[in-house]
């Protein structure tokens, strides 16, 4: 016992002796040496602040300060600076001894044990459940759930490094630190060059100084912070200027990776630099914090845009799967690669329709975007389900622009399509300037839109084909001046309106395709007007192309919309209901009746 004690506290006093030998440069002010310094861990503890007014600055005119190595705080005898498979850069300062500047967990009851109430409290300005995550420990196991192929899998050792960076506003502690060991414990020492926090002008106290020190004990691990929010895209961007890996991978703040995740994107990127690759994006339960198998893979877009899965397309599980789109929170690509392709669009603001607009970029400009099978990161996807308020405060016109502007310069005559779909901008506002992008494209000599419909996105749903479309626009009777409406109805099921004509395409925009489907604008087009409802009324359904219900035929001569029997019309009545001063009923077919005579098409405003 004496023996034991005795060595405890010859580390102690080495540890200390060694520490002020570090740490006397910057004490009495030396400045620290531009040549990075050698060592497994790599340097640690950076924290650089800049303005968020301020232009990053160019990696050619200075070098990033070098600080240090740092003290790892060993916290079991047993394991001291042990590298093992598990934890690919050694015992670290909250691995295993919770008790350490910064965090500490925090015993909560069980799952059975709470109460609606404790729930609703946990998940404040979260929605997730923050009293479950900081009960959990910081480098607790993951699941694996790669295929068994994917296992057997050698890679090269000689693959490119990369930068991890990571981006945060206000994040809870615990989530982010799990995500920032996990990246540790699970990468190989010899790919990761270095972890960029990028605070995008967090307030929040326990994000201070304890923060900073925290971070300074952890390898490899450099911190920047910008005194104002300025938004994802602008703080991933400075991200990117500041990393000096052969890679750049972004990362969520609230995610954990699994094992072998790295590996094979980096081996991706060796093979071709304009290969920009994905993980599957698993899902970590926001109450329970468990993690599953199943989340985000291949995704299209809608002509909202907005994400969504194709479900028709064929999975691999272990051979790369070209994605049109990208989640956007976690992906991989060459760093120089990144700049050489203009980075994130400058004129884009805070956050969403970023992932679009550079995965159109990617496509149609000579690269290509693919999801990786045998990556696999666990993603805390939030949920509204006990809290109702915002994580985040974007105002809905910032996201707005940011998508118009992604159309407008990669989406040539199909950004029709889009402005039809969504929202207008406030009076008075533009798109800024597209320069930037235009000048992309014209360098690259990037492919149309069109190439990328039919060679990347076949599956999509094509709105303005002149070649399957039969009439597009409202739906409307000149007789009440009433039209088509969904009356704000976005769930499957909901029933058809009519309401006054508004001429600003959104509720009242449909497409009647040769086919005989209808298709609803404000449901992206996915979903389908359908006499399933067997009460007389039309619902909206997924489209299903193979006529029955969602059969239509509209009789140019006489105005008839109706079932492709003709015996059944559509009929609109002055009727008040909840949301209008008209109804709408099925009858049978009465040319003569000028209430069931409609005319489909662009609004005369249009015109």
């Amino acid at each position: 016992m004496r023996r034991r004690t005795t060595e405890r506290l010859i580390y102690v006093v080495i540890a200390l002796a060694f520490g002020g030998y570090l740490l006397y440069p910057r004490l009495v002010g030396t400045p620290s040496s531009d040549a990075p310094l050698s060592g497994d861990h790599g340097a640690a503890g950076n924290v650089e602040r800049r303005d968020a007014a301020q232009p990053a600055k160019a990696k050619s005119k200075g070098v990033q300060p070098q600080v240090p190595h740092p003290i790892i705080v060993q916290s079991h005898e047993s394991t001291r600076g042990e590298v093992t498979e598990d934890r690919m850069h050694g015992d670290m300062i909250g691995m295993i001894n919770p008790r350490k500047p910064g965090f500490e967990l925090r015993p909560y009851v069980s799952l059975s044990e709470e109460t609606l109430e404790m729930k609703r409290e946990a998940h404040t300005q979260h929605c997730f459940n923050l009293k479950r995550s900081d009960s959990l420990p910081l480098d607790r196991p993951v699941p694996d759930h790669r295929d068994k192929r994917c296992k057997e899998i050698e890679y090269p050792h000689n693959l490119p490094t990369t930068s991890v960076i990571f981006v945060f506003y206000n994040e809870p502690l615990s989530p982010l630190y799990r995500s920032i060991h996990g990246v540790l414990d699970r990468t190989p020492e010899h790919l990761l060059h270095e972890i960029i926090l990028v605070d995008d002008g967090s307030d929040a106290d326990y994000l201070k100084k304890d923060f900073e020190d925290y971070i300074k004990l952890l390898p490899k691990t450099k911190l920047v912070r910008k005194s104002e929010r300025s938004g994802l895209m602008d703080a991933r961007s400075y991200g990117a200027e500041v990393a000096t890996g052969d890679t750049i991978t972004f990362l969520d703040a609230h995610i954990e990776v699994s094992k072998g995740w790295l590996e094979p994107m980096m081996a991706r990127i060796n093979e071709d630099r304009k290969h920009v690759v994905m993980p599957i994006i698993d899902s970590i339960d926001p109450d329970s914090f468990n993690y599953m198998r199943g989340g985000l893979d291949i995704l299209g877009f809608s002509w909202g845009m907005g994400q969504k899965s194709i479900g028709s397309r064929r999975r691999t599980r272990v051979e790369p799967m070209p994605s049109p789109i990208m989640a956007g929170g976690l992906f991989s690509m060459d760093r120089k690669y990144f700049f050489d392709l203009g980075g994130y669009d400058p004129g884009m603001k805070l956050y969403g329709g970023e992932e679009l607009e550079i995965s159109f970029r990617i496509w149609q400009c000579g690269g290509t975007l693919e999801c990786i099978p045998c990556s696999r990161v666990g993603h805390v996807f939030r949920t509204g389900a006990y809290w109702k308020g915002q994580v985040y405060t974007v105002p809905g016109h910032v996201i707005v622009k940011n998508k118009l502007r992604a159309a407008e310069v990669w989406m040539d005559e199909y950004k029709e399509v889009v402005q039809r779909v969504m929202p207008p901008l406030p009076r008075g506002m533009d798109l800024g300037d597209l320069s930037a992008m235009q000048e992309i494209r014209r360098k690259f000599q990037c492919k149309p839109f069109k190439w990328f419909l039919k060679n990347v996105y076949p599956e999509m749903f094509v709105p303005n084909d002149e070649e399957s479309i039969e009439a597009s626009g409202e739906i409307r009777n000149p007789q009440t001046n009433a039209c088509f409406d969904t009356l704000g109805a976005s769930h499957q099921g909901a029933k058809i309106g009519v309401y006054p004509c508004h001429h600003s395409h959104g509720t009242q925009e449909f497409v009647l395709s040769k086919a005989g489907d209808v298709r609803v604008a404000a449901m992206d087009f996915d979903n389908c007007l359908d006499r399933g409802n067997g009460d007389g009324s039309v619902g909206i359904w997924p489209c299903h192309q193979t006529g029955g219900n969602q059969a239509w035929k509209w009789d140019r001569t006489t105005g008839l919309f109706g079932d492709a029997t003709g015996d059944f019309c559509v009929e609109v009545r002055r009727e008040q209901t909840a949301n209008s001063p008209f109804a709408l009923h099925l009858a049978k077919c009465d040319p003569k009746d000028p209430m069931q005579q409609w005319h489909v098409g662009q609004p005369k405003s249009d015109n």
